[in-house]
């Protein structure tokens, strides 16, 4: 049980040396799993693995040191994993949440909250100041000639 305890420390330690070499092909092999169910099969995995080495103490220490390594290595390959999927959660997560923004923006300035529409074509594309410019005759959007702007209050 010795083993599993070190284990645990290197996942805690978290990834070192040959994680990139490792954890690019777990994180794809992993996506789905969630963390918790990955973490109690590695954990279940390296109870076995410990009971299994623990009768061969007479002289196989060389066989349990590779087997040690080999554990701590895919420790560090999973932990790797983990990372890298929390990571591109991560990103998607700020991806959606910029494009979320730029969908309220104004077309034209980019900085205000789109708050007039546009008469007849019905966009909702520009904020008020950029609608009471004399040069905005026809929408940024589809081009057809203004009658009309409705400010709209959300």
């Amino acid at each position: 049980m010795e083993l599993v305890s070190r284990l645990g420390d290197a996942s805690a330690e978290g990834p070192r040396g040959s994680a990139s070499r490792h954890g690019a092909t777990a994180a794809r092999d992993t996506e789905g799993i969630p963390g918790d169910a990955l973490g109690q099969s590695l954990r279940r995995a390296l109870e076995a693995l410990g009971e299994a080495t623990e009768g061969a103490a007479g002289g196989g220490t060389e066989r349990l040191d590779r087997l040690e390594a080999g554990a701590q290595a895919l420790t560090v390959a999973v932990v790797g994993a983990r990372a890298a999927v929390e990571a591109r959660r991560a990103e998607a997560a700020r991806r959606e949440r910029e494009a979320e923004r730029d969908e309220r923006l104004c077309v034209i300035c980019l900085t205000a909250t789109k708050a007039t529409l546009l008469l007849p074509c019905r966009h909702l594309c520009v904020c008020r100041a950029c609608s009471q410019h004399r040069s905005l005759d026809k929408c940024p959007v589809c081009r057809t000639r203004i009658a009309e702007t409705l400010d709209v209050y959300t």
